[in-house]
């Protein structure tokens, strides 16, 4: 048997959380960076993300600045920054 990585995962529970884990938080990054530089999963080399608030399910944006080793991203609710993180990207 292979136990389910989150099991608060939707298809896994009756309902669905009005919130999002830190997990899909970082993943909602790390696809965002991806999206802006063109690169593939492939030259992810570091990932990391803190929540400073309830991060809704729906509503919410991600904003994604470049830096020196990869990519910055936040994520707005209403104007208000609810997470920051960064995805490093290996050099091409």
């Amino acid at each position: 048997m292979i136990a389910p990585k989150d099991p608060c995962h939707p298809v896994l529970t009756g309902g669905r959380s009005s919130r999002l884990t830190a997990a899909a938080v970082l993943e909602a990054g790390r696809q965002a960076a991806l999206l802006t530089c063109g690169m593939t999963a492939a030259a992810v080399s570091g990932l990391s993300v803190d929540i400073l608030g309830p991060v809704p399910y729906a509503g919410a944006f991600v904003d994604v600045t470049s830096q020196p080793l990869g990519r910055r991203f936040v994520v707005l609710t209403r104007g208000q920054a609810v997470a920051v993180g960064t995805v490093g990207l290996l050099r091409p």
